[in-house]
């Protein structure tokens, strides 16, 4: 049987950033293919198993060498992605919405473990890779990109390693901002993930970077925490776009499980 093409979403890195990738995958459906039913939608598997993955950003912070891999929860789920594709005779289209889970130690190793274990239904799309290339496509008249991101994003140098070789230059706080930036994220009783998070003061403490990054230049801004656009939901700050690596994401994702054979 000729195989089909879905999408799947490697999801609980966080929770609510999968729900909000499966909502803009949604959206680019209707935008590139204008479904006129509910069965002209794709075909789209949410696995969301936070129990399964550990935090992305202990790990890389993490002094201990004995810390585990978010790539070895991952592989389990992607195993449940391949049952379900091989099943149903379909190529599945993967996503992962955690910027700090595409850091080189946790990505490749998933990497590798999906080669290892032949799922060969699976096509893990890197999120990382595919904002820089719409950055180039995009921005390429610009030097500054402006970066807000967890501290394991940041010291994984996950951005820089793909926008300084094409040209650009990579713009953050300064390290003390960063604690703020990464507590905006994590703080369990008012922190975006704590899922009761105080939107106001999130939001506010958000405005905040993308301003200091402004002032030094950023001519666009990645929000490099998949839960950044929760409480920044504008396109453009002072005119300045605001670079969304999930919208980037489903972008492709959508792309890929529509394309016809044969297309390039």
């Amino acid at each position: 049987m000729h195989a089909k093409k879905a999408i799947g979403i490697l999801g609980g890195v966080g929770p609510e950033a999968g729900v909000c990738l499966e909502h803009y995958i949604l959206e680019e459906t209707r935008k590139q293919n204008h479904p006129q039913s509910d069965q002209e939608h794709i075909q789209t598997f949410h696995l969301s198993c936070p129990d399964m993955i550990s935090d992305r950003s202990t790990y890389l912070n993490f002094k201990n060498s004995d810390a585990p891999n978010p790539a070895e929860g991952a592989i389990e789920v992607m195993e449940l992605f391949e049952v379900m594709a091989a099943h149903q005779h379909e190529e599945l289209y993967v996503g992962i919405p955690c910027n700090t889970f595409h850091a080189a130690k946790i990505f490749q190793k998933l990497e590798a473990l999906m080669s290892d274990k032949h799922l060969d239904h699976l096509h893990l799309i890197n999120m990382i890779e595919e904002t820089g290339k719409a950055i180039k496509e995009k921005f390429s008249h610009m030097h500054k990109i402006g970066l807000i991101s967890t501290t394991g994003t940041r010291e994984a140098k996950i951005y820089h390693d793909i926008l300084i070789p094409m040209g650009f230059e990579v713009i953050e706080v300064s390290v003390s901002e960063q604690h703020k930036v990464h507590d905006t994220i994590y703080n369990l009783s008012w922190g975006i993930k704590s899922g009761m998070h105080n939107k106001e003061k999130t939001r506010k403490n958000m405005l905040a970077f993308v301003d200091v990054l402004i002032q030094q230049g950023a001519e666009s801004i990645i929000l490099g925490c998949t839960e950044i656009p929760l409480v920044l939901t504008e396109l453009h700050i002072q005119t300045v776009p605001l670079i969304d690596p999930m919208r980037i994401l489903a972008e492709r994702l959508v792309h890929n499980a529509t394309e016809k054979t044969g297309q390039s």
